[in-house]
């Protein structure tokens, strides 16, 4: 899974990226935001992840 969440916040920070190139003020401060939520996604992820080692039993983990 997280192979997986990484590759869609490369995805989505290449995209964002492309985007600085055609816009305004505005549309930078947008995507500011956005890659600060995407930050914060995978911390949270990375937090989830620790806590679940934490909490589940080890016969339970895959």
């Amino acid at each position: 899974m997280k192979a997986e969440i990484d590759h869609l916040i490369s995805q989505a920070l290449e995209i964002q990226s492309q985007d600085l190139t055609k816009v305004g003020s505005e549309k930078i401060e947008i995507i500011r935001i956005e890659m600060t939520v995407l930050e914060n996604l995978k911390r949270i992820h990375t937090h989830l992840k620790r806590i679940a080692r934490e909490i589940m039993p080890r016969a339970v983990r895959v």
